[in-house]
């Protein structure tokens, strides 16, 4: 807390305004989460779990595709007349998916949704506004702001679906991104640039990808992300197979609170004590383990309940760390194109887990989605045992 009252006033409204519309973006990417597999059942075309996987998915892909490109114009442009662009085209892509009628034009949208891909523009403009003494600790909050916005999403969801229609929650998403463009123009300050090195001294793109740090960082983004949005295939119908989706709320917010309880001994420990990488490791061990006892307890709504808890602690855990060890992983003056890879791998998780995870559950049923992200976090957990600790 000291070393935020040293930040300066400029640093902290920095932080504070990319923080919350990076938050905006998270509302609109998780809201549907917890809801989406059952509404696009109802749809033409959602009863096939291939079709309804990638209808979820292809947000992924095309931000992910567009991650790097977005960055790049951004270095020409400037980055808040490429937010601004990016936040528009997600408008656009939510209002689509909004008044969509069948599963193909849900896929639509969520891939114009995809397009305004701007979340490694907005770490990039932090980069630009932030000392380098603060940016992990900038970075941090960013990440804690993530984690903190996922929850609230989840929570949310199910009551939104309720109360408003998925429908309403794609307008409500639209309309963050219009939220997120008016705080970008009047909270955050005009950037400047990158000019923490010369350009000769900036490391060229495919060396960035070849770091050994930054892979296994982004492998864990990739992994994480994929097994997350794989789980929300079939987590939503195995609790509308004991409770109501207007009670889904309830049985969230135990999860969450709960789970919350369970992380906050591991941020404590995993800083004060430097325990970084043992608890990563802890924490993508639990995630195995509760995929797999997944499969076997889900006819019972409070032992999944109890699952579930471990499940997202590890979860949560890792949502707001991972950013923070990517930003000190990064090299100076490189920030802003690691984090756009880092981006781009998270991305295309989210891809990659809807699309195997309805094929698998098209193919073999839904259990097989639960071993399938069991063994993404064991070959995920050889992926990081090489990684060092950044103090």
């Amino acid at each position: 807390m000291l070393t935020y009252l040293r930040m300066s006033q400029k640093e902290t409204r920095s932080t504070v305004g990319i923080a919350s519309v990076l938050a905006l973006r998270m509302l609109g990417m998780f809201l549907i989460l917890p809801v989406f597999s059952l509404y696009g059942k109802t749809l033409p075309g959602g009863e096939n779990h291939i079709l309804l996987g990638f209808a979820l998915g292809v947000y992924g892909l095309t931000q992910a595709f567009f991650q790097i490109p977005m960055g790049k114009i951004s270095d020409r442009w400037g980055r808040k007349p490429t937010i601004y662009f990016g936040l528009a085209v997600f408008a656009i892509g939510s209002f689509v998916a909004a008044i969509a009628s069948d599963i193909y034009w849900i896929a639509v949208g969520r891939a114009i949704q995809g397009a305004g891909a701007v979340s490694a523009v907005l770490m990039a403009l932090l980069t630009d506004l932030t000392s380098e003494k603060n940016r992990t600790l900038a970075m941090a909050i960013i990440g804690i702001t993530i984690g903190f916005s996922f929850i609230c999403s989840i929570f949310f969801g199910p009551l939104l679906a309720v109360s408003v229609g998925v429908p309403g929650i794609f307008f409500m998403t639209g309309f963050f991104a219009i939220a997120g463009s008016l705080i970008v123009k009047y909270l955050v300050p005009e950037d400047t640039g990158e000019t923490t090195l010369p350009r000769k001294d900036k490391i060229p793109l495919k060396s960035l990808l070849c770091k050994s740090q930054l892979i296994r960082l982004n492998v864990s983004i990739f992994f994480l992300h994929a097994i997350l949005v794989s789980l929300f295939l079939i987590i939503p119908i195995i609790l509308q197979s004991h409770v109501d989706l207007s009670k889904h709320w309830l049985v969230y917010i135990v999860i969450m609170f709960s789970s919350v309880v369970c992380m906050l001994p591991g941020l404590y420990f995993s800083e004060k004590r430097g325990w970084q990488k043992q608890a990563l490791q802890m924490s993508i061990t639990l995630v195995g383990i509760s995929c797999i006892l997944l499969a076997y307890v889900n006819g019972s709504l409070i032992v999944t309940m109890l699952v579930l808890t471990l499940f997202f602690a590890a979860f949560n855990f890792l949502e707001a760390s991972l950013p923070s060890l990517a930003s000190k992983f990064a090299p100076v003056g490189n920030k802003g194109a690691s984090l756009g890879v880092y981006s781009t791998f998270q991305f295309l998780g989210m891809f990659f887990g809807a699309l195997i995870g309805g094929l698998l559950a098209q193919g073999f049923g839904t259990n097989a989605i639960f071993y399938f992200c069991g063994c993404l976090a064991f070959i995920w957990f050889g992926s990081v045992s090489n990684l060092s600790v950044v103090k």
